[in-house]
């Protein structure tokens, strides 16, 4: 085959994974913000309570310790759309 041939060849399979590659990276940067993207247009799916009370870290760390009189809370994390409480249960 003449080279002609071949920058044919290798120009267009260049361009079929670079669309391949394209396709995947902006597919890839949608998932990176799925949960925020689903939010913001999905609000219905993510219910909030309007009417609790706002509490403080250490409050609430009281809380659960109160809840739970076995147990020992060693953390209380602030998380995206949330907070996450570490507990200890003692045994014994």
């Amino acid at each position: 085959m003449s080279r002609r041939v071949w920058v044919l060849i290798h120009r267009y399979a260049g361009l079929a994974m670079a669309g391949f590659l394209i396709l995947v990276g902006l597919t890839g940067s949608l998932l990176a913000v799925l949960s925020e993207l689903n939010r913001a247009f999905a609000p219905h799916l993510f219910p909030t309570i309007q009417s609790a009370r706002t509490m403080g870290l250490g409050e609430l760390a009281l809380a659960a310790q109160a809840l739970l009189p076995n147990a020992d809370v060693t953390r209380v994390y602030l998380i995206p759309f949330g907070i996450r409480v570490n507990i200890n249960f003692m045994v014994g």
